[in-house]
């Protein structure tokens, strides 16, 4: 037997409350605030698990293995592993300079091929140029270089 509550959602949908332009406002600020926490907090998990990774220091912190580690402090496996292959292409970097450089290009410096990089000021142009802009010059420093490979 059902009850009220049950038969009456099934039957009419909930009203949708839109919320107040003031509220929207704060929504907005909210999401701003968490997308920087967040870029930030990729950037450290990246810069800090690569120095750890390098040690092998998860047993030393009472670990069986990098990825107890990671389940530990409960980073999804593409994330942490993501982001610390990323630091470790740019380990000559502080964390300040990783975070001077946007989310976007960033990933996109990771679709570099090796031998492209002593060749080229890839940090610099990640800080300066748009995404858009970075990824046409990966593509067409990639096709110089034989590498048919384009970044997403």
């Amino acid at each position: 037997m059902r009850t009220a509550a049950v038969q009456r959602s099934e039957e009419l949908p909930s009203p949708i409350i839109l919320p107040s332009k003031q509220e929207i406002l704060r929504y907005f600020q909210e999401l701003k605030g968490a997308a920087k926490t967040y870029r930030s907090a990729l950037r450290r998990v990246g810069f800090y698990g690569w120095r750890l990774q390098q040690a092998e220091a998860w047993g030393a912190l009472g670990f069986e293995t990098e990825d107890d580690l990671r389940e530990a402090i409960d980073v999804p496996s593409s994330t942490f592993y993501k982001w610390v292959r990323l630091c470790g292409i740019l380990k000559d970097l502080s964390l300040e300079e990783l975070e001077s450089i946007p989310t976007t290009n960033l990933e996109l410096l990771s679709q570099v091929t090796l031998e492209l990089w002593p060749e080229h000021p890839w940090v610099e142009e990640a800080r300066t140029l748009a995404p858009d802009k970075l990824a046409e010059l990966i593509t067409e420093r990639n096709h110089s270089n034989g590498n048919g490979y384009e970044p997403m």
